[in-house]
């Protein structure tokens, strides 16, 4: 996914309908694991989807800048955007 597509899927996806307050992110996911919180099958689908594309992408980065470039859009993805979003094919098919 290049940076253009990132950039729509914040803007198309990010709040799915919600608003910033009731957003379960990526990161949401993060802390209610750490913190013993039970998660539902989809929401650590979800994760698991994530860490792999988050691997993928960062692995594919020939330059250090790339890396850091590519480390950032994934940060913003992990923060703003619904973790819903990670259980759609685009990112389960590059698996």
């Amino acid at each position: 996914m290049n940076k253009l597509t990132h950039k729509k899927v914040l803007r198309s996806n990010s709040l799915n309908g919600s608003d910033v307050h009731n957003l379960v992110t990526i990161n949401t996911l993060k802390q209610k694991k750490i913190s013993g919180e039970k998660l539902t099958e989809s929401q650590l689908k979800s994760l698991t989807v994530f860490e792999k594309y988050r691997e993928q992408m960062l692995d594919s980065a020939t330059s250090e800048k790339e890396y850091e470039t590519k480390f950032k859009e994934l940060s913003t993805l992990a923060n703003l955007t619904s973790f819903e979003e990670f259980l759609s094919d685009k990112y389960s098919s590059s698996n």
